[in-house]
């Protein structure tokens, strides 16, 4: 199988970066969790060297793979931080994919931290009634003269009223579905603009998601991405071409969750003694450890490489009248249905931490707590001496190491 290597810029991006979550991220994590609060401080840390937010996709996007080595890395730090230091990349990547050069030029720098200042960015694109069926969004934007004017509320938004923009998805007409639905640049200042309720969550705790509501929120006519005709709709190609560029960014973050839990896991498994052995010794401890390890190793090199379209493009059903496969470009806009593997390696990873994650949840904790049997994984490899023996194998490995997007060979 092909192999994967980190160029020099990006072997230096992965180590700053995991520096960076080992010794500004890690030790006050659990502190901005409890207080489920922004931290602003490591946020500001993260844009003067370089590890803020920046378009994913998109004319005005760096080619390469660093942004998923930086989301990896500082969600082994902490996801909740990660989350609210890169989300800037999501607004971006909306203007990048949407705008114009000309408003690249203009609202990028005001959601980026180019110079080393922390700016933040926010996308509006999910509703109380429009979650997964994004097209069904309710919210307006009326044409009233040089200006359009936005009513609506938005729904579970990072950093929603914090960011120094918002790229708001609204639509023009009462036309259902994506035809009439355009992107707008709120500036955080604009009157009628308010964040109505902070939203209380289980996880992630240290990136802000909040509703927005928008009252009569006015915007200049040349606020709304994409060419000045007004009869131009960025629609689905906009809103979907956005989200599909931002789908392995997402599956880096959960590739670092899953690594800080598998380490955490195999640490404790290794430090824990009960019968005068290591947890790990034990046959059962130990098959859920190697389980977990090879569950961590979905390399998101795999991530990278559709990302910057090294893979072979995706297929859409049928035959073409030569009987050869009807192909799209990797990079055309807005056609995210004919990419699934984006889609499964994005789940592959989220899988992947959810498994991992629980198997460390199944550890007996510090003070003898036996784990609640029906939420166990038992083993189900039919060879469990060679599990065994994987599972030693681990005893002194994996602790802390950076990077599953070293150079691994074979799959």
């Amino acid at each position: 199988m092909p192999q994967f290597a980190l160029s020099e810029a990006d072997a230096l991006v992965q180590k700053t970066a995991h520096e960076f979550a080992k010794n500004e991220v890690r030790p006050v994590a659990m502190e901005y969790d409890e207080r489920d609060e922004y931290a602003w401080d490591v946020a500001a840390k993260a844009a003067e060297i370089g590890l803020a937010g920046g378009p994913l996709g998109g004319k005005a996007a760096e080619p390469g793979i660093t942004s998923m080595i930086t989301a990896e890395e500082l969600s082994w730090g902490c996801a909740g931080i990660a989350l609210g230091t890169q989300v800037s990349g999501l607004a971006a990547t909306a203007i990048s994919v949407i705008g114009t050069e000309e408003q690249h030029e203009r609202f990028l720098p005001m959601c980026t931290s180019d110079d080393g200042k922390l700016r933040l960015g926010a996308l509006a694109l999910t509703e109380p009634d429009a979650g997964s069926d994004a097209g069904m969004i309710k919210t307006r934007a009326a044409r009233d003269g040089d200006e359009y004017v936005i009513n609506g509320t938005k729904r579970f938004i990072t950093s929603g009223g914090i960011a120094d923009i918002t790229v708001v998805f609204a639509r023009e007409s009462d036309s259902e579905g994506w035809r009439d639905v355009s992107a707008f640049v709120v500036p955080n200042d604009a009157e009628g603009f308010s964040q109505i309720k902070k939203w209380d969550k289980m996880g992630i705790r240290a990136s802000h998601t909040a509703d927005l509501a928008f009252d009569e929120v006015r915007v200049p006519a040349d606020h709304r991405l994409g060419p000045a005709d007004p009869d131009f709709r960025s629609g689905g190609r906009g809103a979907l071409g956005t989200l599909a560029a931002t789908r392995p960014w997402i599956g880096a973050f959960a590739v670092g969750l899953a690594r800080a839990a598998f380490e955490y896991a195999a640490d404790y498994a290794r430090e824990r003694k009960t019968m005068n052995k290591p947890l790990i010794e034990h046959q059962g401890v130990g098959f859920m450890c190697r389980h977990g390890h090879r569950d961590r190793c979905c390399p998101p090199a795999d991530l990278a490489r559709r990302r910057d379209g090294l893979d072979e493009p995706a297929v859409r059903p049928g035959r073409g009248e030569q009987g050869q496969d009807l192909r799209l470009r990797h990079g055309d806009e807005g056609h995210h249905r004919c990419r699934p593997s984006l889609r499964r390696r994005r789940l592959h990873a989220r899988h992947a931490a959810r498994k991992v994650d629980a198997r460390r949840q199944d550890l007996p904790d510090l003070r003898g707590r036996q784990p609640d049997p029906a939420d166990g994984h038992r083993p189900q490899h039919p060879r469990p001496l060679l599990r065994l023996t994987a599972a030693r194998d681990l005893d002194g490995q994996f602790g802390g190491e950076i990077g599953s997007m070293a150079p691994v060979a074979g799959g």
